[in-house]
């Protein structure tokens, strides 16, 4: 729901329509976002973690998110974790954090978005081609 200001600037936007895609995609990706983040939570209060449990992990997916700045759910691979974990190892980051960061990618991966590595190895193509997507 919008509050009084949030109508009157999307009114205001709209009516010029000069910036009508751009407001339109911010909101798409806010609420893209915020969808993964809220379920990402929920998931993990059900599996009986503490608040400082919970915190830490929402702390590493957003990291992991805006390292790679997602959009959508779909944009997200098991490379990019892979990837994120050996970045944080370079940067020195505590054997404590690295075990944080990548449990809860795997939280992420396999509970909330329902995928594994098999999954993913299954997608692509062996024939020798390689397919370039947008």
């Amino acid at each position: 729901m919008y509050n009084r200001f949030q109508k009157n600037l999307t009114k205001s936007v709209r009516g010029s329509g000069i910036f009508d895609h751009t407001s339109k995609n911010i909101k798409e990706i806010i609420m893209k976002r915020s969808l993964i983040l809220s379920t990402f939570r929920t998931e993990f209060r059900r599996k009986g973690a503490t608040y400082q449990q919970e915190t830490s992990a929402l702390r590493w997916v957003r990291k992991f998110l805006d390292e790679f700045t997602v959009d959508h759910s779909s944009q997200i691979r098991h490379w990019q974790t892979d990837y994120f974990i050996s970045e944080l190892k370079k940067r020195d980051h505590s054997y404590d954090d690295l075990l944080q960061a990548q449990s809860a990618l795997q939280f992420l991966m396999k509970r909330i978005l329902n995928r594994s590595e098999s999954d993913e190895m299954a997608t692509n193509d062996s024939s020798g081609f390689i397919r370039i997507t947008a």
